[in-house]
């Protein structure tokens, strides 16, 4: 099962909707979560990776959270995921924009 609502409008209240869905239902078909283009911020993405992080199981293997208007909070809660989640199945985390903007800093 996919899941894409790239650039939906969509923000922190949605994603914690999503948080609470993935506590309830776990999703365990969810192959796919795509909300690039969301500024669903560091709230959202710390809600959405606790919520993975809780799930028994999952066969989730792409994450895209491309320019959600995240920062290190977001970040060190996704590391956590990758860390600590079961996201063994995972290959795919899109972190493109963010990714973008550091090293546009980093060279400036």
């Amino acid at each position: 099962m996919d899941l894409s609502s790239n650039e939906c409008g969509i923000g922190v209240e949605g994603a914690h909707a999503l948080a609470d869905l993935l506590r309830r239902d776990g999703l365990p078909a969810l192959e796919t979560l795509c909300f690039s283009g969301n500024k669903i911020q560091d709230e959202g993405v710390v809600a959405l990776a606790e919520a993975l992080c809780e799930m028994p199981q999952t066969s989730l293997k792409e994450l895209d959270l491309a320019d959600v208007d995240m920062s290190d909070v977001g970040m060190k809660a996704l590391a956590l995921l990758v860390r600590r989640g079961p996201t063994g199945r995972m290959r795919i985390l899109d972190l493109l924009e963010l990714l973008t903007q550091v090293t546009k800093e980093s060279l400036a």
